[in-house]
């Protein structure tokens, strides 16, 4: 990989160069100075379309390197501060979104980086290949010595749901509506522990690319976590100027307290409504967690549609990606005893959530030849 100083084109040139190759630049800087997620990439399946790293040990070496990082530095207050140079090129390229990528990528390498503020700025190319890759800003922030930092980092497994969103959308009741009745009765959708809200905001995303309707709330139980939730919806969702109905919120919500998801209890809004779609990933670290949250999903989730029901509606689904660690076997155990396989064979039985489907989802890491594994949960009713 050729360093700041050779790669980036010179200032001088700013005025005759296309937004294209400006948003091939800031590809180029993002790709070299914002870490990765490890084991966010899917092997099997769509590979991600960034920028070619020929090797690990040179790209560490040019991170370090203080005089290009200052170079990458100037270049991008140069750009920012004379955008008004630039003229529209045939490729009909909007500048905005790629000077709001410096941006983000001026902060990373300016301080906030190394203070623990991340901004990331993520691709997920659309199934068919033909569409613009659907792109999210997602703003980490740092890690403390609490749990509540933990949920403020994007974490691998909500990297994963995240491309099976994207690339498999009829799994998850993503098609574009059939008729009036449908582009305007929203799908109900709920990410637990969501963190940065990168599933979720993927999915409305996607949702709004279909012209599909759709609630989507964001839940956490931090604080500090929350408020960043509140930072990374309004980057991807700054104004309610599109065509489709897509409400994203973040409620905090403690899916710890069993209690709360008793029968009888009263949810406050936004959670009265059951929803269509719940998402998780990176949830269960303990094997306790996933007793608390098969109560939280059997209460929140819909119920299924009459079998005589020929009203289309979407069959619920509990969408749960975890990762396949040797030391922490029993998380993933534990998932498979909470909701089990089969559902109840007792004659006239209520349905009862069970494990509908199970993948093992192959990423790549860090390292060469490293790979890291998640498993992928579809849970829904059985009778």
């Amino acid at each position: 990989m050729e360093p700041p100083s050779l790669r980036l084109p010179a200032l001088r040139l700013l005025p005759t160069l296309s937004v294209s190759t400006l948003s091939e630049c800031i590809t180029y800087l993002s790709v070299l100075y914002t870490p990765p997620v490890r084991g966010s990439r899917i092997l099997l399946g769509h590979e991600y379309k960034t920028a070619t790293i020929d090797n690990d040990d040179e790209l560490t070496t040019l991170r370090a390197d203080g005089f290009e990082r200052a170079y990458a530095l100037r270049w991008l207050t140069y750009l920012l501060n004379n955008a008004h140079l630039i003229s529209p090129d045939a490729t009909d390229l909007d500048i905005e979104p790629v000077l709001a990528r410096a941006a983000a990528l001026l902060a990373n390498c300016s301080g906030g980086a190394s203070a623990g503020t991340l901004t990331r700025n993520l691709s997920f190319p659309s199934p068919e290949g033909g569409q613009t890759p659907l792109s999210i800003s997602l703003r980490d922030i740092p890690l403390e010595n609490d749990f509540a930092s933990v949920g403020a980092q994007t974490w691998g497994g909500a990297c994963v749901l995240a491309e099976l969103i994207v690339t498999q959308p009829l799994t998850f009741h993503l098609a574009p509506p059939t008729s009036s009745l449908d582009s305007h009765s929203p799908l109900r959708v709920l990410e637990l522990g969501a963190g940065t809200g990168l599933a979720g905001l993927v999915f409305a995303k996607a949702a709004e690319r279909l012209g599909r309707s759709v609630e989507l709330v964001c839940s956490d139980v931090y604080p500090s976590v929350l408020q960043n939730l509140g930072v990374n919806i309004a980057a991807n969702f700054p104004s309610t100027t599109s065509t489709v109905a897509v409400s994203v919120s973040a409620a905090a919500l403690d899916y710890s307290l069993s209690s709360s998801f008793a029968p009888s209890s009263v949810l406050a809004p936004p959670f009265e409504a059951p929803f269509d779609v719940i998402l998780g990933a990176d949830i269960i670290y303990e094997p306790p967690h996933a007793e608390w949250v098969r109560a939280c999903v059997a209460r929140l989730l819909a119920g299924p549609p009459p079998s005589s029901s020929s009203s289309g509606s979407p069959d619920p689904e509990f969408h749960l990606v975890i990762p396949l660690r040797p030391t922490h076997t029993k998380e993933s155990q534990s998932v498979e005893e909470a909701f089990g396989f089969s559902p109840s064979s007792e004659s006239g039985a209520s349905p009862r959530l069970c494990i509908r489907a199970k993948e093992t989802i192959v990423c790549s890491g860090e390292l060469p030849n490293e790979e890291v594994e998640y498993a992928y949960f579809r849970i829904g009713w059985g009778a």
